[in-house]
């Protein structure tokens, strides 16, 4: 039986049908089968376990088992737009967006828990969505009808927007009721260093064609529109395991500020070492010793190490695509590499 909260979210998740859109509906496009916590056989071939995600693009259906997880409906969903767009010219993405006063658009790329939401939701800017979004020819659009929000440590004064869209009928998933506090599991396997993660297209788990291809789609895109790109750390900074902290949101949203504005176009810039990015040198209330990731780190060699070691990750984490061709001289694959760590 599939729980009530799987439905609630679904519906608070989706664009609602109108009661004429229904009384036309017809044929159902794409059918999804949620058997919510009823498991699958995990003694048959090839299962691992008692959960499992089936999808079909041939029979247009997907069935879902052994898992009470709410938002299993809507990724795989996602999935499923990101073979179809990509087949219409469309780009799918896995990020948030927003749109300024003067019609300027705002995509976030990034893994689940980088704060899409969070800096998407924007009380000087229009919200389009927090986390999947198709880009065509016409702009860009959101596929959900709602967002999902990572809830840890909200509060209005950091959150105001967010904060204040929770009401009745929100759907709150993994909600501690025991506040015992246990360690976690990497903890207790003796994994003491932060692990670095690579997933393509900041969606690995909902791609369903080579990675390059939709890199080649996002290219041309940004071409066209003179879209520019920046990298912003959300996350740990200066130093590794029982040193450092998190970048504070308040210094993020002064940097996604300066972009926004333009200001950094004009900004002077540093190159880095061995990654060869490029950082302003100054951002208007943003400490400046946070601008360099070097400078937050009080073990000098600590961070040479460190910075090497990510390097040779990047580049093993790549081998696996370089042997896919994007056009007949292979360009856009060869400018991949050269924009790459240089050991």
């Amino acid at each position: 039986m599939i729980p009530a909260f799987v439905v609630i979210s679904c519906s608070d998740g989706c664009i609602r049908p109108t009661a004429e859109e229904l009384e036309n509906f017809g044929t159902p496009d794409f059918t999804i089968y949620n058997a919510g916590q009823f498991p699958c056989n995990r003694y048959t071939h090839y299962m691992t376990s008692s959960t499992s995600i089936d999808l079909n693009l041939a029979r247009k259906e997907m069935v879902i088992l052994g898992t009470q997880y709410a938002s299993e409906t809507k990724k795989g969903l996602f999935s499923v737009m990101h073979y179809l767009m990509p087949k219409r010219g469309i780009l799918s993405l896995h990020s948030g967006c927003n749109m300024g006063k003067g019609g300027d658009v705002a995509l976030f790329f990034g893994l689940s828990g980088t704060a899409k939401t969070t800096l998407s939701t924007d009380h000087n800017r229009f919200l389009i969505g927090d986390d999947e979004h198709c880009w065509s020819d016409n702009g860009v659009s959101h596929i959900k009808g709602g967002g999902y929000e990572n809830c840890i440590d909200l509060s209005r004064e950091k959150e105001p927007d967010i904060w204040n869209a929770i009401k009745f009928g929100t759907v709150l998933e993994n909600i501690v009721f025991d506040e015992h506090t246990r360690e976690v599991a990497g903890i207790e396997d003796g994994i003491k260093e932060p692990t670095a993660t690579f997933s393509a297209c900041f969606g690995a788990a909902f791609i369903m064609i080579h990675p390059i291809k939709y890199a080649a789609m996002l290219v041309e895109k940004m071409q066209k529109h003179g879209a520019t790109g920046w990298l912003v750390n959300t996350g740990w900074s200066g130093g590794s395991n029982g040193s450092g902290n998190r970048i504070k949101l308040s210094y993020t949203r002064k940097i996604i500020d300066a972009i926004h504005s333009g200001i950094l176009l004009n900004a002077n810039y540093i190159k880095i070492d061995v990654f060869g990015l490029e950082i302003p040198t100054d951002i208007e209330g943003v400490p400046s010793e946070i601008l360099q990731p070097m400078n937050t780190w009080s073990d000098k060699n600590g961070y040479n190490d460190t910075l090497l070691k990510l390097a040779g990750l990047f580049k093993k984490n790549f081998e696996v695509f370089t042997n896919y061709k994007i056009g007949e001289d292979n360009s856009l694959t060869e400018e991949i590499l050269a924009a790459g760590p240089n050991l």
